[in-house]
């Protein structure tokens, strides 16, 4: 068989050895292999030949071929040009593809933050206090809070912040040799952004300051306590909170919150000597709560628990 036309030595041959027009000749379609019966004309040209069914139906697909479906991309709402085959397709661009999947996983944390300032502010003091920030991807952070296992109190009130805020892709990772307990999660740079926390590192080089919103509410103050500070009472039997840092940026804040709300404290400063390499140790910045009248009032206009 040369292309479609069946070879026969009845056929009518010229001088060089090639078949005679118009003589009738039998030709087999290449698709369904139907044979039928017609002119014999030059079939050089051409390398596939179809019957009139074939062609009826290459020639549909061509023109569905050129059918373009209107859509529109569920992320930016851009309209697009689709053929029937990718009439599948949702979205006009990887980014926009990505953007949807972020847009998903966290766009409800913007109305849960805005609902939940007093959550906010107490998760701000825990990030601050015993809090590491890691951006891992350009849209998100990675953040790692440190607790000590023992205080079963604290980690289950981290977690209904947690909860509150719907924050519900943290994990837990336990070392027991350290009596650590590390809860890690993530969080959207733009949100981080808003409230003055989107930094990445040693919190002692980014020097971090909340926004005034934060800093104004005295659940800012609690969870630095509750993650970085002490809670006792004194050789005389009396409340006393003390919280020692080494960023004056967190520090700061700290005293300017407390003074908002009208809390009393006294602050110190010092600088100690390695007692084996005899280098100076990282300037310590200290703020305590010593009255009575203080520590209570922070503790009864506080609507989350002091540990």
């Amino acid at each position: 068989m040369k292309f479609m036309l069946i070879e026969s030595e009845t056929y009518k041959r010229n001088q060089k050895n090639k078949i005679q027009m118009r003589q009738i000749v039998t030709l087999q379609c290449d698709d369904c292999q139907l044979q039928w019966q017609t002119k014999f004309v030059n079939l050089g040209a051409c390398t596939n030949h179809y019957c009139k069914n074939c062609r009826s139906k290459r020639q549909y697909q061509k023109i569905v071929k050129k059918t373009k479906i209107l859509a529109e991309c569920l992320f930016c709402k851009k309209s697009m040009e689709l053929p029937p085959s990718k009439a599948c397709i949702k979205f006009c661009s990887n980014i926009c593809s990505q953007r949807h999947k972020f847009q998903t996983k966290y766009g409800h944390l913007t109305k849960s933050f805005a609902d939940n300032s007093d959550a906010v502010a107490y998760l701000c003091g825990l990030i601050l206090g015993d809090g590491h920030l890691r951006k891992r991807q350009a849209w998100t952070t990675e953040i790692t809070i440190s607790f000590d296992s023992r205080q079963k109190s604290l980690i289950d009130l981290a977690r209904n912040v947690f909860r509150i805020l719907k924050i519900d892709t943290f994990k837990e990772m336990l070392r027991e040799e350290q009596n650590c307990l590390h809860i890690g999660f993530c969080l959207p740079v733009d949100l981080l952004e808003h409230y003055g926390m989107n930094f990445s590192g040693k919190k002692i080089d980014c020097q971090p300051e909340p926004t005034e919103q934060i800093i104004k509410n005295v659940c800012f103050a609690v969870g630095l306590i509750n993650s970085d500070g002490w809670v006792g009472t004194n050789r005389h039997g009396k409340p006393r909170i003390a919280i020692t840092g080494t960023v004056k940026s967190i520090v700061d804040c700290l005293k300017k919150c407390l003074s908002i709300n009208g809390i009393n404290f006294t602050e110190g400063k010092e600088s100690r000597t390695d007692s084996r390499s005899g280098r100076l140790r990282k300037t310590s910045y200290n703020v305590y709560i010593s009255r009575a009248g203080s520590v209570e009032r922070l503790v009864n206009i506080s609507p989350i628990v002091l540990k």
